[in-house]
């Protein structure tokens, strides 16, 4: 299983880069198929950790979230190569990964539902409250950034709330267990994505072509470590 793993892995990272020399130099619909393709892999890889016996659940939510991810992904990419209906892309892309960090918190909740973490609830009643700070002022500073987010305030602001949780609950959880340190890494490496994406979207800089590597590195490495996590509990 080992060299299965080790293989997806590969050739993910690989498909990626065949992305991304499309993709700097043209949204079109072969970058969008390479991109799907690419992200096919991380979600092969999420679901041959269904093989090995145990936490079938957790697998199963962290699967569908990487579906989500997947869906919304492919959906934002539409934003940019048909920017008249940008705004509908957007609400949908991003309702999308929305819904995937709420199927990777229950994954979550049900993995350590027969583990000992001490006053885990009032962990995520702190993680939470952070993240709503923390997303407050990521979007009321957003014009001293130089960024418009104009027309896109509240969900950027309730994602932000939902990604900021998950990584600050994550690394919360590594304290305590340590593989949950693959989860920690996922979605700090997830949240450094958005913020190249955001600096895109609303920085006026969606041609800019490091960024877009940048930006779509993090965001398959966080994938990846994601479906790694389910394959080796």
């Amino acid at each position: 299983m080992l060299y299965i793993y080790s293989f997806l892995t590969v050739l993910c990272l690989v498909s990626v880069g065949i992305f991304l020399l499309l993709r700097t130099k043209q949204a079109d619909e072969k970058s969008l198929i390479a991109k799907t393709f690419a992200s096919f892999i991380f979600i092969a890889l999420a679901v041959i950790s269904l093989v090995n016996v145990g936490n079938t659940l957790v697998k199963a939510m962290f699967i569908l979230a990487l579906v989500c991810g997947l869906i919304g992904d492919v959906i934002l990419d539409l934003k940019i190569m048909y920017p008249e209906k940008k705004s509908t892309y957007f609400n949908f892309g991003t309702l999308m990964f929305g819904m995937g960090h709420i199927l990777y918190f229950l994954g979550v909740i049900i993995y350590i539902s027969d583990k000992t973490v001490t006053g885990f609830w009032w962990m995520a009643l702190a993680a939470l409250g952070l993240s709503i700070v923390m997303s407050l002022l990521t979007v009321k500073g957003a014009p001293m950034l130089k960024l418009d987010m104009t027309g896109y305030k509240w969900q950027c602001g309730l994602y932000s709330v939902a990604l900021t949780f998950m990584m600050v609950i994550s690394i919360c959880l590594a304290i305590v267990i340590p593989i949950c340190w693959i989860l920690a890494v996922g979605f700090t490496l997830f949240l450094a994505s958005d913020l190249v994406l955001s600096t895109q979207y609303f920085g006026g800089k969606e041609a800019n072509k490091t960024l877009i590597v940048i930006n779509h590195v993090l965001y398959y490495v966080a994938q990846i470590l994601l479906a790694t996590f389910i394959f080796f509990i």
